[in-house]
Order: structure tokens, then C-alpha cells, then sequence
């Protein structure tokens, strides 16, 4: 036991990755700054992510981030769905005259960029891969995710996401 609770201490790298990990939530590239190899990185990153003391020292970071500054998550989340709905009004076009050409536009792709980071910020967002094999039936492989039990938790399914996969993949 280590002297601020936690049941084991942090490597030198794995107080990296949790200071990296927390400054922009890629696994891979928060390994790679924290002086982890290239090859390894994702495989370092779920493995970290998935350790009790890591993630325990990621939350108290993060808690202690939003102490300190004047910017809270809440904050950022509310300015991302004001962003999309002024984004997604419709502004009518108007010809050189002045007069509307009864055709509007939209900003779609600042819309489109603040529903995926409010979608990764609530952990919609599951990379899934497809691979068929010779004469047997369509497997998906799902990376697990930084929330989700494994299968070594006791979840039969990848992530704890049988119940997210197509009706076909059951």
C-alpha cells in the first residue's frame, strides 16, 4: 500500500501516461509521449487503462485539472451543444440584390465536429472491425473500450457490447 492509498505505486511511464492521458484521452499517442515503443502503444494503452491504480490515478487527475482551472467539463459539453444548434440553423442565401433565393445553408461540418466530440465524450463511439473467415460464419472483433468489462470480468461478450452488435453478429 502506498502512502496516498493507492494499492500499488505508478512506474515512472505510467505517471506519464496518466499526465498524457489526460491532456486529449488517446490511449496510443498518451503511451507513445510517455516513452512507450510505437508498436506497442495501443496494446500499452488498453492494458493501462484497464489497471485499477492507473485509472484511479487518471480520475483524481482529471478531478484535480478542474479544480485548478476555471474551465469545467460541463462548461465545454454546453458550449459544444450551443455550438451545434447555432451550426445547424438554417441562414437563408441571398442573391446580389438582396432578396432571398429561398435556398438556405447550414454550417454542417462545425455541426458534424460537435456531435462527435460530445459522442466520444459520452463513449458512443466503439471502433468495430469485420473479418470473415473461409467457410465460417462473420466474427467481430471490438477493441475493448476505457468503461466496458471484459470477458475476464465475466461479460461473455467483448466490452460488455453483445448488445450493441448487429442482429446478425448474435
Amino acid at each position: 500500500m502506498t502512502a496516498d492509498g493507492n494499492s500499488q505505486a505508478l512506474t515512472v511511464k505510467q505517471t506519464r501516461f496518466v499526465e498524457e492521458y489526460c491532456i486529449d484521452f488517446n490511449g496510443a499517442q498518451s503511451a507513445i509521449r510517455a516513452g512507450y515503443s510505437e508498436n506497442s502503444a495501443k496494446e500499452i494503452a488498453s492494458e493501462n487503462l484497464t489497471k485499477p491504480n492507473i485509472a484511479e490515478a487518471i480520475a483524481k487527475r482529471l478531478e484535480s485539472l478542474e479544480k485548478k482551472g476555471s474551465v469545467k467539463r460541463e462548461w465545454v459539453i454546453s458550449k459544444l451543444v450551443e455550438n451545434t444548434q447555432r451550426s445547424m440553423t438554417a441562414t437563408p442565401v441571398f442573391d446580389k440584390d438582396g432578396c432571398e433565393t429561398g435556398e438556405y445553408t447550414y454550417q454542417g461540418n462545425v455541426a458534424n465536429k460537435s456531435l462527435e466530440l460530445i459522442g466520444k465524450h459520452l463513449g458512443m463511439f466503439e471502433e468495430k472491425h469485420k473479418h470473415l473467415h473461409e467457410g465460417s460464419a462473420t466474427v467481430y472483433v471490438i477493441p475493448s473500450n476505457d468503461r466496458g468489462a471484459t470477458a475476464e470480468d465475466g461479460d461473455p461478450s467483448p466490452s460488455g457490447t453483445a448488445d450493441r452488435l448487429p442482429d446478425d453478429t448474435r
